[in-house]
């Protein structure tokens, strides 16, 4: 499907938008890898229970995790952290298209697009993790543990990216530290504690 001009993450997933005529769409980063097997029977269950309520965002894995309603799915309340989170979401295709904004990112648009998700209930995560992913590629380059993660199930890599260095890779695992201890916050001080340091 033709996006056009590359202008930006947003500009070219609003033009596809515009070409897709289902109601629902699935999005996800390609440095995202699958590295486990899928339960698809419990997949499609939890997707077609999040359809047939009408439901506009579905986060395919609990990070983070939602507000326990009972079923497989949580909801995620209004004022959240990472509302718009990009990861293996199904988003209601004219409710994704509203939150869009020219010239973002899909950085920026996890970030500001979050707020912009307030005005909209029925936004859920499910409540078991139904995909197993690595993220393969952090700023350009891969990272080796799951470069090693993708070699446990069999899954050959072939491109030519630097690999993270020694250094790069404690200041990853460091940040990953740094997030792990910010999760344990309380939900209402998350959001408000990253607008404070967030990017102007």
């Amino acid at each position: 499907m033709r996006v056009g001009d590359d202008v930006s993450w947003s500009d070219n997933l609003s033009n596809v938008l515009d070409e897709i005529t289902e109601d629902y769409v699935l999005l996800n980063i390609d440095d995202l890898i699958i590295c486990d097997r899928v339960d698809h029977d419990r997949l499609s269950a939890v997707v077609r229970e999040f359809i047939s309520g009408h439901g506009n965002y579905l986060r395919l894995n609990p990070t983070p995790k939602g507000v326990d309603i009972g079923g497989a799915m949580d909801v995620v309340p209004v004022g959240d952290i990472y509302r718009a989170s990009t990861i293996f979401s199904i988003w209601r295709k004219d409710v994704l298209k509203s939150i869009l904004r020219p010239g973002e990112s899909a950085w920026a648009f996890e970030i500001y697009g979050t707020s912009r998700t307030d005005c909209f209930g029925e936004w859920f995560a499910a409540k078991a993790t139904l995909l197993s992913y690595v993220n393969l590629v952090i700023k350009g380059k891969v990272d080796p543990r799951a470069l090693a993660a993708l070699d446990r199930c069999g899954i050959v890599y072939r491109a030519q990216r630097p690999v993270l260095s020694r250094l790069e890779l404690f200041k990853l695992v460091a940040r990953e530290k740094r997030s792990a201890v910010f999760g344990l916050l309380p939900r209402r001080l998350k959001r408000a504690i990253r607008d404070v340091f967030r990017p102007a």
